[in-house]
């Protein structure tokens, strides 16, 4: 039992210093003028906090970057694929910040004339 108890009070202390280590990374030197600017607003619009917003962001704008390829070596060359983690409280805004960004995505698709299947959008998925 006791060392259950150590597993777990270990597993905090490591949970907290994650969370203060990405607590202190600012967001302004990053996403500042007018893109911090949109980040602000469309987080403020759907009342989520606008750290919520960015990893959406980056995951759909690397999506739309589908034709575009890292080349690591002159022999390797891959496609630019972008995964992201949101983790956060239940109810927090995280599947509202991940709609958004869906939505708008297909939107683009639409106006592009690609047909939903043909999108290569995988569907983000929620645990709690």
């Amino acid at each position: 039992m006791a060392r259950r108890q150590s597993d777990s009070t270990d597993r905090s202390q490591e949970i907290c210093y994650l969370q203060e280590s990405v607590n202190g990374i600012k967001m302004e030197p990053v996403f500042d003028g007018k893109l911090g600017e949109f980040i602000n607003n469309l987080g403020a619009r759907h009342a989520i906090c606008k750290e919520f917003m960015i990893c959406p962001l980056l995951t759909s704008v690397a999506h739309l970057m589908k034709k575009s390829s890292v080349c690591s070596l002159v022999t390797l060359t891959e496609p630019s694929i972008f995964y992201s983690v949101l983790v956060a409280n239940p109810s927090s805004g995280k599947s509202t910040a991940l709609s958004i960004f869906k939505k708008s995505i297909y939107e683009i698709e639409s106006y592009l004339k690609i047909p939903r299947v043909k999108s290569n959008l995988i569907n983000g998925i929620i645990i709690n």
